[in-house]
C-alpha cells in the first residue's frame, strides 16, 4: 500500500473509532433517558451509519455498545 492510501486508511479507522465512541454515549444517554425519542432516533440513525457506511456487523455494534465505543478488535480481545 502506497503513502497516500495509508494516510486514507488511517485517517478513515480514527473517525470510525470518532463515530463508535459517539454511538456508544448516544446508548447512555438513553440509559439515563429512555424516554428521549430524538436520542432513540440518533441510535437507530448511527447504527444504520456504522453498518452501512464503515462495515461494522451487528455483532459489532452490540460490542461497541459494551466497550465504550470499541469493538473487540479495536481492543485486540478475543
Amino acid at each position: 500500500m502506497n503513502q497516500k492510501n495509508s494516510s486514507i486508511v488511517s485517517i478513515w479507522n480514527a473517525e470510525r473509532i470518532n463515530y463508535q465512541r459517539r454511538y456508544a454515549n448516544m446508548i447512555i444517554r438513553d440509559d439515563e433517558n429512555p424516554d428521549d425519542q430524538n436520542n432513540k432516533g440518533a441510535i437507530n440513525e448511527a447504527g444504520y451509519v456504522l453498518i452501512n457506511i464503515f462495515g461494522l456487523t451487528p455483532k459489532q455494534v452490540r460490542e461497541v455498545e459494551r466497550n465504550q465505543g470499541f469493538t473487540n478488535e479495536d481492543l485486540d480481545i478475543d
